[in-house]
């Protein structure tokens, strides 16, 4: 008799990476909530400071970047 193998995936191949990306933007936004709270911010400060991160983090992957000289 051969031992079972382990499942290849969680949940599925396509939840897998769906449910990861949830559980990090769910971390993130907890953090940068409990961030603003320690610093005595509001909860429209704490969502304009949400905002700029995420703006901030997708300027960084832009279609327009340039690397070396080169657009990419």
């Amino acid at each position: 008799m051969s031992a079972a193998a382990a499942p290849k995936y969680l949940i599925s191949k396509v939840g897998d990476p769906l449910f990861a990306l949830f559980i990090g933007a769910a971390a993130a936004a907890t953090r940068i909530r409990r961030e603003e709270q320690e610093a005595g911010h509001s909860s429209t400060q704490t969502m304009e400071a949400l905002n700029r991160r995420l703006r901030s983090s997708l300027s960084w992957s832009g279609t327009g970047a340039v690397q070396d000289g080169k657009k990419l």
